[in-house]
């Protein structure tokens, strides 16, 4: 039989995509039970990050949240977690890593020091977990005898991997997302520090069956005037990873002067949803007044669409008719209030300390530059000192 060529090749999706939009909507399957429903929502061709459903029984699931909710008691009552990791916890959130981490690169940048910064990705953090090093670290933590037995991927480790890292360097942890960053005057000093302390993160991965994936590592250098030294590295297991000059952690893209000027670019064509724009608004609130108009215009626009009305409405016809905030700052006032209201209560991790901090180098910088401008941060914090001993002393 003679080779065809082209038509011995692999089929193209969009050949497949054509006989799935050609075929009956209600045919019936066959006995392997796939519909053409099914075959509609095939994910595209190079997508990575679709994980399979697990149709557990509802018991099944039923009896997971049961020990889950004993788990994580007995896990918060007996201090198991480590303190930087702040993902899937009563009371944490990604706003306490993104207000901690954005605290101490604006306290660096008015003290005129360099923050360097490295944003690490573990290969398969979900999917390669090593059964029997996971069931080792239970019974070294003391779990309860009949929790860990039922126990068959669930890793919390009592040293934490951002544990005993080199001194001077910071980790914020939310699940797989772990941030490192140090400040400094000397940027060699800052590049040791960081370099060693991600080669020591690649290592305690790889006792427990993980990888770093250097290539996906992102390196950001943050300063005052926002320079990017393309030349700049860290050396990961022997991968150079050069500085990205912005940096997408917790959902927010981080540039290296702080100005936040690329999250509100990506905000705007998604402004029409609210708790788009309210997702950590007050860690990336622009202080330029420009592009704290783009965002009120997108948030007029979606207003404007939801009601009906005419481009040519006024907007302050628009915001009376929809009873909302004026201005979008007043929102994202009142977000950080209760976000602060919430850290003085319990402090957690020192955030209180950190806040205070950037707020005295934000003042001084104000000191010597009377047109310099506060971020939101430090303004919210300012005016909920007063609060404070109100709120009670702090639990931790």
């Amino acid at each position: 039989m003679r080779a065809s060529g082209e038509f011995d090749t692999p089929f193209l999706r969009a050949e497949l995509d054509r006989a799935i939009t050609m075929a009956r909507r209600d045919s019936a399957p066959g006995l392997d039970g796939v519909e053409y429903k099914m075959l509609r929502l095939l994910p595209d061709s190079g997508r990575e990050k679709v994980r399979p459903i697990s149709l557990s029984s509802c018991v099944g699931k039923l009896m997971e949240r049961l020990i889950n909710e004993r788990l994580m008691w007995w896990a918060e009552n007996e201090d198991k977690f480590s303190k930087s990791q702040s993902g899937f916890r009563r009371g944490k959130s990604c706003a306490d890593n993104l207000a901690r981490i954005t605290a101490d690169i604006r306290a660096s940048i008015c003290s005129n020091e360099y923050t360097l910064a490295a944003f690490l990705d573990v290969s398969a953090a979900y999917d390669c977990v090593n059964y029997w090093i996971m069931m080792d670290k239970l019974v070294a933590l003391q779990c309860p005898v009949n929790i860990a037995r039922f126990i068959s991927k669930w890793l919390y480790c009592r040293r934490g991997l951002c544990a005993e890292l080199p001194e001077g360097v910071k980790a914020v942890e939310f699940a797989d997302d772990i941030g490192l960053y140090v400040s400094g005057i000397s940027r060699r000093k800052n590049r040791e520090l960081l370099e060693r302390a991600v080669n020591v993160i690649a290592e305690r991965l790889m006792l427990i069956g993980l990888a770093l994936e250097p290539k996906k590592t992102v390196l950001v250098e943050f300063s005052r005037s926002g320079y990017v030294d393309r030349n700049l590295f860290i050396n990961i297991q022997g991968t150079k990873v050069y500085n990205s000059g912005e940096a997408k952690f917790l959902g927010i893209w981080l540039d290296s002067g702080l100005t936040f000027h690329r999250q509100t670019q990506e905000i705007r064509g998604k402004s029409l949803v609210r708790s788009v724009i309210d997702y950590g608004i007050f860690v990336y609130f622009p202080r330029d007044a420009s592009y704290t108009l783009k965002l009120e215009r997108a948030q007029f626009m979606g207003i404007r669409t939801a009601l009906g009305y005419r481009n040519s409405t006024p907007n302050n016809v628009i915001v009376a008719e929809a009873k909302v905030s004026r201005s979008l700052r007043d929102r994202a006032f009142m977000l950080e209030s209760n976000f602060i209201n919430k850290a003085m209560v319990y402090n957690q991790n020192g955030l209180c300390q950190k806040l205070q901090r950037a707020f005295d180098c934000e003042s001084y910088a104000r000191f010597l530059l009377p047109t310099y401008r506060f971020s939101l941060l430090s303004e919210v914090w300012r005016s909920s000192l007063k609060r404070r001993d109100w709120l009670g002393p702090s639990r931790r």
